[in-house]
This record gives C-alpha cells, sequence and structure tokens, in this order.
C-alpha cells in the first residue's frame, strides 16, 4: 500500500508535467492505482450501513460491541487503526479518495469508536494510537462539507440505539471524535448561513443539507442529553465498569465535548444540560465535586 501512494506521487508529478501519451498513461496508472488502494480499505458505503442499522443492526451498550464492530464490513478497518501504520496509512489515502469514499470513511470511522477505543486502551494505554485516530477523525470531517456532515450524522443515527451512543460519549476517545464533528459542523454551518446572507447561489444549493442537519442535530443533542449525568460521572471517577480504565472518558475531553452539545443544543435542550450537571452538585457533599460542576457551568457560558 505504501509503495502505491509512492508511485501515486510520481505519477502526479508526471502527469501533470507531460503531454500527450505520457500524461495520459500516467493518468490511466494513477486512477488503476486509487482503485487497488481504495480496495484495500474494504470500506463498505454508508448507505448499505443505515439500511443494515434500519433493519436492526445497531451499537448498543452491551460488551459484545465494544470489543468487536457490529456490523462486519468495519471489521478490517478497526484492525488497520489500532495499528500505528495502519491508521497512518488510512490518513495518507483519505486525501486521495473522492467525496463520497470521503463520507463512507467517516461513517466507517464512528462505527468503530468503541472497539478501536477499547483495543487502543487494552494496549497499555497507547496514547500515541489514539492520537493518530484523532488525527484522522479531524482530518476526515474537515474534508466534508455539511451536506456530508449531515450524511455522517444520518449514519450515526441509524446505527447506535441511544444507549451505545451514551456509552460512546462515556470514552476519551468517543467523546472527542463527537466533539470534533459538531465543532466541524457549526463551522459549516455559519460558512452555509453567510453566504445566504450574502445571496450567494452556492448557499441556496445547501439549503437542504443544513435543514436535514439542523433537524438530526436536534435529535443527537436530546440522546446525548440523557447521557451527561453518566459523562460527568465518568470523567471524574475515570472509571467504567467493563471498561479499561485508559478507554474512559478525560476530564478535558469531557469539557470539550460538553461545550460543542451545548453549542448545538437549542433553548431547552441547554436547560436539560444545565440542569443534569446543577444535580450532580446539589446531590454530592464531595466538595471537589462541587467544584468540578461550578467550574463547567462555568465554562458552559463562556
Amino acid at each position: 500500500g505504501m509503495l502505491r501512494l509512492l508511485a501515486l506521487h510520481d505519477l502526479d508529478q508526471v502527469a501533470a508535467a507531460g503531454v500527450g501519451e505520457e500524461a495520459a498513461a500516467a493518468s490511466l496508472s494513477r486512477r488503476q492505482y486509487l482503485r487497488e488502494l481504495d480496495g484495500m480499505l474494504q470500506l463498505g458505503t454508508w448507505t448499505d450501513a443505515v439500511a443494515m442499522g434500519e433493519g436492526g443492526s445497531k451499537i448498543d451498550s452491551n460488551l459484545s460491541c465494544v470489543t468487536e464492530a457490529v456490523f462486519p464490513m468495519d471489521r478490517f478497518l478497526a484492525h488497520m487503526l489500532v495499528v500505528h501504520k495502519g491508521c497512518r496509512f488510512v490518513t495518507r489515502v483519505l486525501v486521495r479518495l473522492e467525496a463520497e469514499r470521503r463520507t463512507d470513511l467517516a461513517c466507517a470511522l464512528t462505527r468503530a469508536l468503541l472497539p478501536v477505543g477499547y483495543h487502543l486502551a487494552a494496549a497499555a494505554d497507547d496514547a500515541d494510537g489514539v492520537f493518530l485516530v484523532v488525527k484522522l477523525l479531524v482530518t476526515v470531517f474537515y474534508a466534508l462539507d455539511i451536506a456530508r456532515l449531515a450524511n455522517v450524522l444520518e449514519g450515526i443515527l441509524a446505527c447506535y440505539t441511544p444507549r451505545g451512543l451514551q456509552l460512546v460519549m462515556c470514552t476519551k476517545l468517543g467523546a472527542l471524535a463527537l466533539a470534533t464533528l459538531l465543532g466541524r459542523a457549526q463551522v459549516e454551518v455559519g460558512r452555509v448561513q453567510e453566504a445566504a446572507a450574502c445571496g450567494a447561489f452556492a448557499a441556496a444549493e445547501m439549503q437542504g443539507a443544513l435543514a436535514l442537519w439542523t433537524r438530526q442535530s436536534h435529535r443527537l443533542v436530546t440522546w446525548m442529553c440523557g447521557g451527561v449525568e453518566a459523562l460527568l460521572h465518568a470523567s471524574i471517577q475515570r472509571s467504567i465498569s467493563m471498561l479499561p480504565e485508559e478507554m474512559v472518558v478525560d476530564n478535558e475531553a469531557m469539557v470539550d465535548l460538553l461545550c460543542e452539545v451545548h453549542h448545538q443544543a437549542d433553548k431547552g435542550q441547554r436547560a436539560a444540560i444545565r440542569e443534569s450537571i446543577a444535580g450532580i452538585g446539589r446531590s454530592t457533599a464531595d466538595p471537589l465535586m462541587k467544584e468540578q460542576v461550578a467550574q463547567l457551568l462555568l465554562s458552559l457560558d463562556l
């Protein structure tokens, strides 16, 4: 795979500098290499995954969903991502994929968060591995526009149960992934709204995607509101039954996620989030936890 990537780099230079038959031959070889690299990832399509999820295959909060990808088409990718070289390979291939295949990859990544996080944590707390996967997530989400991001969100809602998504929130990798997705979408929403205010034609084409994102993000935030208390407890106690300690969300990732969720939420959802957090502060006698709750509420106000 890495040899094909190096060959693609050379072919790009030949195609850019060459003319006539030389350029045409380089272009033909380039397409062939791209097909082979795409095939190595063994990606399914996000539409197939949505259909499977709506047909009953769901990622839930049980141990089998944590240790192995629920969707068979995601298992090869999940195994690649827990190996540093495999994760770097996927990141390098990503920039050469078509937009639709990038969407397929983004959706597959969101479906594999639990098993990838589990096996990275089991590998003696592989911080470098987590960093590489987060870097890949950032790269792929920032390669998508609001229409594609709405497709990713559609896939999450189709393939997870609410309890499954709430468990993802309570893992470090899951919290960082969801925070990155919501943060990236907020940038795209602002861009589309700004273009619409200027009367740009491109913005009119994106209104349907923007409306879809808005509807689905409301549903996503509703699910997440049900997991705020568990998220806060997990970040403070750094413990969840059946999960390795290194897999559990830390305070920094928890704050990042809650700030993004709070920003995405409507007025009623924000009130529910704040009440869940404040309720923990009222119910505990631990002064340290009370202080953390107060600081978190202050962070949401900023």
